[in-house]
């Protein structure tokens, strides 16, 4: 991988319906999803007190 000979390939760029499948790092997958938990309610929480002030 080294090589600049690796780009003239024709397996190095990407072509219609090619698949490319990363796995995913287990840490990362843990936080992304505490923060799609936490974030709905804290948002949601934040136009509460955003309409009650705007309403009183």
């Amino acid at each position: 991988m080294t090589s600049p000979e690796v780009f003239k390939s024709p397996y190095y760029y990407l072509h219609s319906n090619d698949i490319v499948y990363v796995n995913a790092r287990k840490n990362k997958i843990a936080s992304a999803d505490l923060f799609f938990r936490i974030a709905p309610v804290v948002i949601s929480f934040a136009t509460l007190v955003t309409l009650l002030v705007i309403r009183f």
